[in-house]
């Protein structure tokens, strides 16, 4: 039983955990981005042998591009990040959901990939499965939002097999886009599913390639 002056150490150390966890998510983005850098080759192409290369490393102007794409906590932290701070050009959640209050975050790009089978971040903002107990507003709501601050078009929708794109071009050469997987579970797209989630039977998209090719594509303005 916890006793009742106990409560202050624990939420000590809750907060403790919260904040060295996101530090060791945000050293995991930097090497994330490093780890894709060093696998560029200098004339453009990718030594990973996927069949969809990445642009090419030359494209990158120096201080034009920050690269933070995760998936799940990560993909939360990215919101985060974008919400609090103004030095990236595009975020790429994966399997994540926004869950700070965001009221006035400064225009950026965003792709968000999203299996409709995840339980543990489920697509329609109901209370997800697992230890985290993740209770998030649903993403369509998270991407509408982020669709008004960038001064969005209406979105362009197309659908090819089991993925759903929209596409929403925004001012100053931004963009949002949403993509769902209808076979997904909580996983990365293009890579076998961890043991105990949903299957993505057809893997009908390379999440990585995607991601990286929309960085790209939308420097900072």
């Amino acid at each position: 039983m916890t006793r009742k002056h106990d409560w202050p150490w624990i939420i000590a150390a809750i907060a403790a955990a919260s904040v060295l966890a996101i530090v060791l998510w945000a050293l995991f983005s930097y090497l994330t981005v490093w780890r894709f850098n060093s696998r560029t080759e200098p004339n453009g192409s990718s030594n990973s042998g996927a069949t969809s290369e990445p642009a090419s490393q030359g494209s990158f102007e120096t201080g034009s591009h920050a690269y933070t794409m995760h998936m799940s906590n990560g993909g939360i932290l990215s919101y985060t990040l974008a919400c609090e701070s103004d030095v990236f050009a595009a975020i790429g959640p994966t399997s994540a959901t926004m869950l700070v209050d965001c009221p006035e975050p400064n225009p950026i790009s965003v792709i968000h990939i999203h299996g409709l089978l995840d339980t543990s971040v489920p697509f329609d903002g109901s209370k997800g499965g697992g230890m985290a107990s993740i209770d998030g507003p649903p993403i369509e709501t998270v991407i509408s939002a982020w669709r008004k601050t960038d001064s969005c078009a209406a979105p362009s929708v197309s659908t090819e097999g089991v993925v759903t794109t929209s596409i929403a071009q925004c001012a100053d050469g931004r963009a949002v886009e949403l993509i769902t997987v209808a076979d997904a579970g909580h996983s990365w797209p293009g890579t076998p599913p961890s043991q105990g989630s949903a299957p993505t039977a057809s893997a009908p998209i390379e999440s990585t390639q995607v991601i990286w090719q929309f960085f790209a594509s939308h420097p900072k303005g």
